[in-house]
């Protein structure tokens, strides 16, 4: 998801995807500053930001990283939210160098732990019959 730098966030629209299934996960730059999460200053779209938070709409990976760099600045921009439950299976974040980017987000990779168990397997003895002419 991308929010322009100029653009309020959209609240509706996180209304819309929970209501859909609040089972999702939401990456993007939002272009949303908070103090609390690694940011110098909290922006408008920090403030819509906790607003969703503390609504408990969304939740968001608790990582204070800064995902952006530029000349001397320094902030969080880029988010990973999602339902609370999903959140759970996220591990691993980070955050990379920018790789020949002008822009300065900095690359975000993360971990989603879901799969079925594996099998145990029987402590039965199975024998074929049939097949032992």
């Amino acid at each position: 998801m991308y929010v322009a730098p100029t653009a309020k966030i959209d609240i509706n629209i996180f209304e819309e995807l929970y209501n859909i299934s609040n089972n999702c996960i939401i990456v993007g730059d939002l272009n949303a500053t908070l103090s609390e999460m690694g940011s110098t200053k909290t922006n408008a779209r920090g403030k819509q930001l906790q607003e969703l938070l503390n609504e408990g709409i969304i939740d968001c990976v608790d990582d204070d990283s800064t995902t952006f760099e530029k000349n001397e600045y320094e902030a969080k921009l880029d988010w990973i939210l999602g339902s609370q439950q999903l959140l759970l299976f996220i591990a691993n974040v980070e955050t990379h160098p920018t790789i020949g980017t002008i822009n300065g987000h900095k690359p975000l990779t993360f971990d989603i732990q879901i799969g079925a168990e594996p099998k145990p397997t029987s402590s039965r003895l199975s024998l074929n019959f049939k097949e032992a002419k």
